[in-house]
């Protein structure tokens, strides 16, 4: 018989952002003001977040105000395309 492909996807085939090391940009605005974490990383940064460098790929984009409410969404970086996400809590 002939012999199988026993070859495999790399390991980060299919994975939502990319190890390339190329990234996009990312504005985030709320009313009122809140932190910002990004794949459940605290980026020590709060909204107003203008053109924050992230890694191409989608992400999860995190705001906690300071009386703890929270919103989350996911959000696609691509290059030359600035994303932005805004909130209203």
């Amino acid at each position: 018989p002939p012999p199988r492909d026993t070859s495999r996807p790399p390991r980060d085939a299919g994975s939502s952002a990319t190890s390339s090391g190329e990234t996009g940009a990312l504005s985030v605005i709320s009313n009122p003001w809140s932190w910002v974490s990004i794949d459940g990383r605290d980026t020590g940064r709060k909204t107003p977040l203008v053109n924050y460098s992230v890694s191409l790929g989608i992400h999860r984009v995190c705001l906690k105000t300071e009386d703890d409410r929270e919103y989350c969404t996911a959000v696609r970086i691509e290059e030359g395309r600035p994303a932005r996400v805004v909130h209203n809590f």
